[in-house]
């Protein structure tokens, strides 16, 4: 099932592609790789949890912040002697700010938050994090949607009734921030990366129970980031065009919703769901949430250096 409908976009999008091509005998060989691979563990040392409804409200926080670290030089934090990037960098900066007094879990305090309150709290070690402004702007506005909830994200949850697919449309009406769509070749496309990355969120943080309890995981599809695009090319899955190609090894700026960045996008959604299916034919049941995780920690055990990703400067991703 697709109840999101970001499968069936991205065939579409794939079926119409003119800068990306699926390189299917890559994607059999990617997927033979995998199966050497388990999941991690979760990173609970970066993470906030204490079962409560504090922790799915964090979540969201978090969540909110989830995007763009890319640049050069590349932001990063240093917390307790240990340098971080990226996503691993925004929870070390997050938990270390809790031992300053910061309620990610309050609707008001997130409201409350300034441009030098947050810088502080992410300043890195060299360079600001890109799009400040607009991370500030999601807290902003996911205090003012809480507050309609009695300040508990976990409503919310529960009236979704354990379905991932329904919080992910929830969240999607209620927080313009998480309406990742874009128009391709006149129809819509949706991604949903960060909705479905706060469901993965609560899954990963709860353990699968309470309110990271969903009984319809298997419905989500990929993140559709920079990164796992960027691996994919590298173990030669995705092709692009010669002009997309140079667009993207001289680390051009992608506008967002372009052809271009749309056909990534796509592909790299539907990628991840070719080879869950290669998996579950061979008895490998992942969802494609799972397959996402090992593409993304496969960065991890690539020797050599790797083609640039594409960049795009978007609060989706």
């Amino acid at each position: 099932m697709d109840d999101l409908g970001i499968l069936f976009a991205a065939k579409q999008v794939v079926d119409a592609a003119r800068f990306v091509r699926i390189n299917v005998p890559g994607v059999v060989a990617l997927a033979e790789r995998l199966t050497l691979r388990t999941l991690p563990a979760l990173e609970t040392e970066l993470y906030f949890s204490d079962g409560t409804w504090r922790t799915a409200n964090y979540c969201l926080a978090i969540t909110c912040l989830d995007f763009c670290f890319w640049g050069e030089p590349k932001w990063s934090v240093v917390v307790k002697g240990k340098r971080y990037t990226g996503s691993f960098a925004m929870l070390a900066a997050v938990k270390q700010a809790m031992g300053w007094g910061a309620k990610w879990w309050d609707a008001q305090y997130l409201q409350s938050l300034t441009r030098d309150d947050l810088g502080q709290i992410l300043r890195g070690d060299a360079v600001e994090i890109p799009l400040l402004q607009e991370r500030l702007t999601n807290l902003h506005e996911a205090g003012r949607v809480l507050e309609q909830y009695d300040g508990r994200f976990t409503t919310m949850i529960e009236q979704a009734e354990g379905s991932a697919v329904r919080l992910i449309q929830r969240v999607a009406q209620e927080f313009p921030q998480f309406r990742d769509r874009a128009v391709y070749k006149g129809r819509e496309v949706s991604f949903y990366k960060r909705a479905q990355l706060l469901c993965a969120n609560l899954q990963r943080v709860f353990a699968g129970k309470k309110w990271g309890a969903f009984q319809d995981v298997g419905q989500l599809a990929a993140l559709a980031d920079y990164k796992i695009p960027q691996i994919l090319r590298h173990f030669g899955v995705l092709e692009y065009a010669t002009p997309l190609a140079s667009q993207v090894d001289n680390k051009a700026l992608l506008a967002p919703g372009s052809e271009e960045e749309v056909e990534i996008r796509a592909s790299m959604i539907w990628v991840v769901e070719l080879i869950r299916q290669f998996l579950a034919a061979r008895g490998v049941e992942k969802t494609a949430m799972e397959i996402d995780y090992l593409l993304w920690y496969e960065k991890f055990h690539v020797r050599g250096a790797m083609k640039p990703h594409h960049r795009t400067r978007t609060i989706f991703y």
